[in-house]
């Protein structure tokens, strides 16, 4: 293949890329509560729970789903291995708990607790920041004391907004202070910057 038509196809993948990334993180966060005993679940239920919040993937079946994951990999030149190197055989896991998790995500269903019950933060700016506002908060809530992972993309899919809006949003909740970082993004490691919501 042309080494253009790779980078341009590489580069219309980049949102599916963020998001697997931001999944995968999610689940390694979990399955070491799985591993201390704290839950039960299958490898990769996590990360296949988040990944229903991609429109490409959302209505997917299994297998379906499987090669669309693995050809962003691909693209981004890594794999499924790559990513669970621990894991016996990553694609099974994978088959196994697409089939076993809900259409919606914790972060869909973060939004929804958010626009149930908006957050009620003092002298408010614009609905919109309470929107992002309470999405923080709800994320933070069901991370309990661990830190949220505040992903522009993610969020401004979610909120129906530009990405440089989030950006402004997250800079008004810290000089607010009710955002307050933990750790910065690692764009290299495709790692998203991590916050704690105080007012949660």
């Amino acid at each position: 293949m042309d080494t253009s038509v790779a980078a341009a196809r590489a580069r219309n993948n980049q949102p599916m890329i963020e998001a697997i990334c931001l999944a995968a993180e999610v689940e390694r966060s979990e399955w070491r509560s799985v591993q201390h005993g704290r839950r039960k679940q299958s490898p990769l239920w996590a990360f296949c729970r988040e990944l229903r919040q991609e429109p490409k993937l959302h209505d997917l079946e299994d297998k379906a789903a499987l090669a669309k994951v693995r050809d962003a990999l691909r693209q981004s030149g890594t794999s499924l291995d790559a990513l669970w190197p621990d894991c016996d055989d990553p694609a099974i896991d994978f088959l196994a708990a697409w089939r076993h998790t809900d259409k919606i995500g914790s972060f869909a269903a973060a939004l929804r607790a958010a626009d149930s019950e908006p957050e009620r933060i003092a002298h408010t700016i614009s609905i919109g920041y309470s929107r992002f506002c309470g999405l923080c908060a709800q994320l933070q809530r069901r991370k309990g004391c661990e830190p949220i992972i505040l992903s522009v993309e993610a969020f401004a899919s979610a909120l129906g907004v530009d990405r440089r809006t989030i950006s402004r949003y997250k800079q008004q909740a810290e000089v607010d202070g009710l955002l307050v970082l933990v750790a910065p993004a690692e764009h290299r490691a495709h790692s998203a910057a991590r916050y704690r919501y105080a007012a949660a």
